[in-house]
């Protein structure tokens, strides 16, 4: 069983009030969904990093703001399918 949430999951949750970020800082990634937004204090998920660059890839998310230290993520209203 894998520990990181698939590309779907990322969208779902994102869609039901989750907001996607990832850490820019020091060159180290590390990604993530928080419940309520990134700060907010919510539940938060592991991210891997590599379902961060497929998804902003296939234009389903976009940056929001600026990206440091923490860059924020929100989706583009793209159907998820084949691109």
């Amino acid at each position: 069983m894998s520990k990181f949430i698939s590309r779907y999951d990322v969208i779902l949750k994102m869609r039901s009030g989750w907001q996607l970020g990832e850490s820019t800082a020091f060159g180290r990634s590390r990604a993530w969904l928080q419940k309520g937004g990134i700060g907010c204090g919510g539940a938060t998920i592991t991210v891997h990093g590599n379902t961060v660059t497929a998804l902003r890839h296939r234009k389903l998310i976009e940056p929001v703001g600026k990206g440091f230290p923490t860059q924020c993520y929100r989706l583009t209203g793209r159907k998820v399918g084949k691109q």
